[in-house]
């Protein structure tokens, strides 16, 4: 398994999806994959990866071109991109609302 490499999931409740290896983590023991067709991304542990390998449930089906892994991996970081900002914009907002709130509340002593 390397990044590039492509694999179909040939059973349910996934049949017919596919995820493209993005890149390994072998520090964090996890696959890092872009789910299609839905471009979404997924972290999959190496132990779960081989089970669903080993027990036919993903079976591989080829490397992607240079060009086509290329924009893949773009999807890949601009979902990651996006969920941090997400993640960015909901602690501002917990945290102006908390400041917010400290204003309005009497103190307690």
């Amino acid at each position: 398994m390397k990044p590039s490499e492509v694999y179909a999931f040939t059973k349910l409740p996934r049949a017919g999806g596919y995820i493209v290896i993005i890149s390994v983590n072998h520090k964090h023991e996890y696959i890092n994959c872009l789910g299609l067709p839905d471009i979404s991304n997924e972290k999959i542990p190496y132990e779960d990866f081989y089970a669903l390998y080993e027990n036919q449930y993903i079976e591989k089906i080829d490397d992607l071109p240079k060009n086509v892994f290329a924009h893949c991996v773009k999807e890949y970081y601009n979902n990651e991109n996006q969920v941090t900002e997400l993640i960015k914009r909901i602690d501002n907002e917990s945290i102006s609302g908390r400041k917010q709130r400290d204003v309005e509340s009497p103190s307690r002593k």
